[in-house]
């Protein structure tokens, strides 16, 4: 999609007199001034002149505190960490409604947000893993359609005395989330470590939450009410309700044994992500671990040294019931007693990998007591998931349901 494409696109589905329910308080001088910016438009001599300006001002403020958190000052320009919080920005300060659900409204910001946030962990993955490893990207479509369903199961439980929202369960998520927020605006503490994968997805979704939250004009607990909030008690009547589904459930028929041996043979395997460079001296490979390792979260300077030299994904999945199913080299650089990441040199014939463990499961021996009571969990959890289909699919009927701007949804898979 062209910068002007976007522009025709938000004013077709723009709705001034909705400004004030807008999450992000955007201001007209901020569509006028920030907007052109970071679609680097044509603009106004004047504003043009402001611009430059604003940029030297800028780029001596970064250059100054070497912090990329600037927060919304008139007639100032504002910096992005990622392209997808600039884009969630935008579409927020020209929102439109695309559905309504028995008279609650959904935006397209509320789309564009999960999408968005959805497709920077799927290009990560896409980057770095083998395409089999890949869940596929939900497209916007599918996405407003769970966006509906929320709202339809938040409607239908305060409407319901049987079932009731799960208080403990939601202040637990609120609790967790407001404490994994304040590390996305600030910074990781040094006591909490997380693998390589889970710091990649922190880093991602930190970038796009401090590009909204430093463009909206709000305290943090303002943003945390009014943007992170809602969402966690929709996730929290969804959860409520199919717990409660759970609990009706008594007729569950016991597994035969055929369940559970494949129960135990699938479920029992054990995993293992990797990566590897081949070296043709010890020396060679000892020199690039000791460079790896002189930077925080070395790995991902593996991973991008082996894309940039292959072009192809460098990171590996490969699950195994016994370790003589894995190569030997493979095996040595795995240590058990070690948390991944970590870098291992090993040798196999005349090359010395240099082999990143990124992700490590042993095998699990599995009881035949134990496979029996998680195989009869997951068919309630099956059956859960099909008795909830079948109600929102009644819901839906009975509900007054309005999707709008059904192709400017659509548009949002153009925005790269």
């Amino acid at each position: 999609m062209t910068n002007d494409e976007l522009i025709k696109m938000l004013e077709k589905t723009s709705t001034p007199e909705l400004k004030k329910e807008h999450v992000l308080k955007c201001e007209s001088k901020f569509i006028n001034e920030v907007l052109p910016e970071v679609l680097k438009i044509k603009k106004p001599q004047k504003i043009r002149k402001l611009a430059i300006i604003a940029t030297g001002i800028a780029i001596i403020f970064l250059i100054t505190i070497g912090s990329f958190t600037l927060r919304n000052q008139v007639g100032g320009i504002n910096i992005f960490l990622s392209k997808f919080g600039k884009y969630i920005y935008i579409i927020k300060c020209n929102n439109a409604i695309v559905a309504s659900v028995n008279g609650e409204n959904i935006y397209l910001s509320d789309v564009a947000n999960e999408y968005f946030t959805k497709k920077a962990i799927y290009d990560y993955q896409e980057k770095y893993y083998k395409v089999s490893s890949l869940n596929s990207l939900q497209d916007p479509i599918d996405i407003l359609n769970e966006l509906i369903d929320q709202k339809l199961i938040a409607q239908y439980i305060k409407k319901n005395g049987k079932y009731k929202i799960d208080e403990v369960y939601l202040n637990n998520l609120i609790s967790n989330e407001k404490e994994w927020f304040k590390y996305k605006l600030h910074s990781l503490p040094e006591s909490i470590k997380l693998n390589s994968v889970s710091y990649k997805y922190f880093i991602m979704e930190s970038k796009i939450i401090r590009d909204l939250f430093n463009h909206s004009g709000l305290s943090e607990e303002e943003f945390f009410e009014e943007y992170i909030l809602p969402r966690l008690k929709d996730n929290a009547f969804i959860y409520s309700l199919k717990e409660g589904i759970k609990d009706d459930i008594t007729a569950i028929p016991v597994p035969t044994d055929q369940e559970i041996n494949y129960f135990i043979e699938a479920e029992g395997k054990g995993l293992v992500t990797f990566a590897k460079l081949s070296y043709s001296s010890l020396s060679e490979a000892e020199n690039a671990k000791l460079s790896f390792e002189k930077g925080n979260f070395s790995e991902y300077t593996l991973l991008d040294v082996i894309l940039q030299n292959t072009g192809t994904a460098p990171l590996t999945n490969l699950t195994f019931s016994n370790f003589s199913e894995l190569p030997t080299w493979l095996v040595e650089a795995i240590e058990e007693k070690r948390n991944p990441p970590y870098l291992k040199i090993v040798k196999n014939d005349d090359s010395f990998y240099l082999v990143g463990i990124f992700n490590f499961k042993k095998p699990l021996n599995i009881s035949k007591e134990l496979a029996i009571f998680l195989i009869k969990q997951k068919k309630i959890e099956e059956e859960s998931v099909k008795i909830l289909t079948s109600l929102k699919n009644k819901l839906r009927k009975e509900s007054k349901i309005k999707i709008t701007n059904q192709e400017t949804i659509k548009n949002l898979e153009n925005m790269n």
